[in-house]
């Protein structure tokens, strides 16, 4: 496939890895158990995510790069310092809320602009689908904690 193809798959795999540690961070600074359990089992998802990701690059000839992106590094940080200032939950739920909605936001721009194969697409949509429920789920968190 393309070199575009690879290029945008990484773009992808780079952002979820991103959502991926955002939850572990998050998941380890929350206080109430179910939180807990809930932003671990995302980063699962994650995690699954990333397989598939890294897997279609190989399948295009490619070497997948893993560590995400500079500004999920730092908002990783601001997870840690707003919870641990705040000691809030509040806080790093609207912060996990804001990574993955610019992740959806990424995920539907390499749909619209990227060159990928039908098969990657179809993953990509997939993977899509599943960041609109979850953003479901953070709306829910965001209600109990409000």
């Amino acid at each position: 496939m393309t070199r575009s193809n690879t290029t945008s798959l990484q773009t992808a795999l780079n952002y979820i890895s991103d959502s991926q540690e955002g939850y572990l961070k998050a998941s380890e600074t929350v206080e109430r158990g179910s939180f807990r359990r809930a932003f671990a089992a995302r980063a699962a998802e994650r995690g699954s995510m990333i397989k598939m990701i890294d897997a279609a690059i190989r399948e295009n000839g490619g070497e997948p790069e893993t560590g995400g992106t500079t500004i999920g590094a730092i908002h990783r940080n601001l997870i840690s310092v707003v919870s641990l200032v705040q000691n809030d939950e509040k806080a790093a739920v609207k912060m996990i809320d804001d990574g993955e909605e610019r992740l959806r936001e990424k995920i539907a721009d390499i749909l619209e602009d990227g060159e990928l194969s039908p098969r990657d697409k179809m993953m990509l949509e997939a993977i899509k689908r599943e960041l609109e429920a979850d953003a479901q789920i953070l709306e829910r968190m965001e209600e109990a904690v409000d």
